[in-house]
């Protein structure tokens, strides 16, 4: 569905976004629970992000914010070894 679409081309079908949206979510549905609470443990780091665009594209008027956030995670480049800050 992403893989041929073209920069300035209108957005995916919302009902084939949602479904895709859902599937990564699935994916990456395993919790941990810590001294502080439940945390999502994520193997594949690309598949949030796509994860994280979907859900602005399906939701883009709750919050500026998440626009944001997806681009600090995008250049985070998270590796453990390094922390979590940006690298």
């Amino acid at each position: 569905m992403l893989a041929d679409h073209k920069t300035g081309a209108p957005g995916p079908e919302l009902a084939a976004a949602e479904n895709l949206y859902k599937r990564l979510r699935d994916c990456q549905n395993e919790y941990q629970n810590q001294q502080w609470g439940p945390v999502r443990i994520i193997p594949h780091w690309n598949l949030l992000l796509v994860e994280e665009g979907l859900a602005i594209y399906l939701r883009h008027n709750e919050s500026p914010s998440h626009g944001y956030k997806l681009a600090v995670d995008y250049c985070q480049h998270y590796d453990p070894r390094y922390g979590n800050g940006l690298n």
